[in-house]
């Protein structure tokens, strides 16, 4: 988990070295690095109880952004048809929750990643927010 901790904290560093006045292509970068960051935790949380360590690095390669993203929107889709038949509270609808909150999030940060590498017309903030403006 090193290593997506270590993505994470350049991505804020990355973000706040314009703090006065935003500057696009440092948000962009941030953006698209702390994507990076919650992949590769994703990626290190899968692979960590591999039972063969020493294949670990391999079968990490294995993973692939387009097929998380649709395994993340399935899940979605189906934990909200789930959640619309009123669950009894209890371990399940708990562990469903958490679930459903990891992968909206990595289906949402995967979005904005392409936004930032691709959206030109896209602005950021450092807030985080940004807005549709176009250049």
């Amino acid at each position: 988990m090193a290593y997506a901790d270590e993505l994470l904290e350049l991505a804020q560093d990355i973000a706040n070295l314009h703090p006065q006045q935003p500057h696009q292509p440092s948000l962009r970068r941030a953006v698209s690095t702390a994507y990076y960051a919650l992949f590769h935790l994703l990626i290190s949380e899968a692979t960590g109880n591999w039972g063969r360590p020493e294949l670990r690095g391999a079968l990490a390669r294995v993973f692939d952004h387009g097929p998380m993203k649709q395994a993340a929107d399935k899940k979605v889709s189906e934990l909200n048809s789930y959640f619309k038949e009123k669950p009894p509270e209890g371990r399940e609808r708990t562990v469903a929750y958490h679930l459903y909150n990891v992968a909206d999030v990595f289906a949402q940060a995967q979005y904005h990643r392409t936004e930032a590498d691709y959206n030109t017309g896209r602005q950021w903030e450092l807030t985080g927010r940004s807005s549709a403006k176009n250049r």
